[in-house]
């Protein structure tokens, strides 16, 4: 709404699609008739997102790939688990559905290592909600850990999350305080399961970063994530990871690694 009564704006026509957890009956002509072009409900399927692509993009615009073009992993990720992929035998994780939700093995481990670096704070989160009955921030949390669960194929722990998802929308207390410490336990785990692959390399080993160089590159991440440019941001955070960051930096730089993990781009500007 606030975008339609925008002045001079250059997007006015640009079809918009609302992409939303609410999928229950009637919710597609709901927010047709608030504005929206069309609807698409979470988790995404791919095909229909497809679908949608090829119905609201103008037609000279879209490309499809050829056969032999190298798309046909992202297309049929049997051929990828059939290939012994070594992310394909992760205890807890059923690689077939993971690669099939993602769309493709590398969204699937880039996935995979925001849910193992997440872990820890999410998981305390829940925790700290739920031991002070603070049912509506609990129900938040425990519905992304459900989604995220079921992205990385942690189907278990999403059907538990899932459960618990739901009992903190009839908010019964007393069911969440029963099944809270399986869920947790549960998706505590997985710190040590995924830690063989995404575990911290010795920092003793790496070059420190000066305080200069630093301060350089916090504001060049603040300037990316005005504009979002999230490719960057990934660029420039992987090449940060080659060098120890200075002991009197290390707590701010964390924070910034969290805010970035989270895409919490206000939280980020507010940092730098």
């Amino acid at each position: 709404h606030a975008m339609k009564k925008l002045s001079d704006n250059l997007n006015e026509n640009t079809p918009v699609i609302a992409l939303t957890a609410n999928a229950v009956l009637g919710a597609r002509q709901m927010y047709i008739s608030e504005g929206f072009s069309d609807y698409i409900s979470k988790p995404v399927d791919t095909v229909r997102l497809e679908h949608i692509l090829l119905q609201y993009l103008p037609p000279e615009l879209v490309h499809k790939g050829e056969p032999g073009d190298g798309m046909e992993a992202e297309t049929a990720p049997e051929a990828l688990q059939e290939a012994d992929s070594p992310y394909a035998h992760i205890p807890g994780i059923d690689y077939g559905a993971a690669v099939a939700n993602c769309g493709g093995e590398d969204t699937f481990v880039k996935a995979l290592e925001i849910f193992y670096t997440t872990l820890d704070q999410r998981a305390d989160d829940i925790e700290r909600y739920a031991a002070e009955k603070d049912v509506r921030n609990y129900t938040i949390l425990v519905h992304a850990l459900k989604s995220a669960a079921r992205l990385v194929g942690a189907l278990d722990l999403s059907a538990a999350a899932k459960h618990l998802e739901e009992s903190g929308d009839k908010e019964d207390l007393q069911e969440i305080e029963a099944k809270t410490p399986d869920l947790l336990f549960q998706y505590r785990s997985y710190k040590e399961t995924l830690a063989s692959i995404f575990g911290e390399q010795d920092e003793e080993e790496l070059p420190e970063m000066s305080i200069e160089d630093l301060h350089e590159l916090y504001e060049a991440l603040r300037e990316l994530a005005e504009m979002f440019d999230l490719d960057n941001i990934d660029t420039m955070m992987e090449r940060a990871s080659k060098y120890r960051i200075p002991d009197a930096e290390r707590e701010k730089f964390e924070k910034v690694k969290d805010c970035i993990t989270a895409a919490d781009w206000g939280a980020l500007e507010e940092l730098l």
